[in-house]
């Protein structure tokens, strides 16, 4: 919804009436967050830490990569061990939820336009 001030309108009754409808719209949507089910704060909880894991995992490849070009290849060959049974889960479970995430919010806006 697009609110449009008018000159022949009082201003502060226009703003009056911006801060009413973002105070009720801020009000239902932490009204909304309140009744958040527990698997989804869990769920939430995983894909935090999966990030944290895929962070900390971008900056061993780059102190392994610093390291690497200076002769010693001990950290990068212990990356390239980690590669398949580590990194690659994470990415996969980071990516299908980010598209899981846009499906449902794209169906979700659907439904309430």
């Amino acid at each position: 919804m697009v609110l449009i001030y008018t000159p022949s309108e009082d201003p502060l009754d226009f703003l009056r009436r911006n801060l009413t409808l973002h105070i009720i719209k801020s009000y239902n949507n932490n009204m909304e967050k309140k009744h958040q089910s527990k698997w989804k704060k869990a769920l939430d909880n995983i894909l935090i830490y999966n990030l944290y894991i895929l962070i900390i995992g971008s900056m061993f490849l780059a102190v392994s990569f610093f390291v690497s070009v200076n002769g010693n290849s001990y950290l990068y060959s212990i990356f390239q061990k980690l590669w398949y049974p580590v990194f690659i889960p994470s990415l996969s479970l980071f990516f299908t939820a980010i598209l899981i995430e846009a499906i449902f919010n794209n169906l979700i806006d659907r439904d309430n336009n």
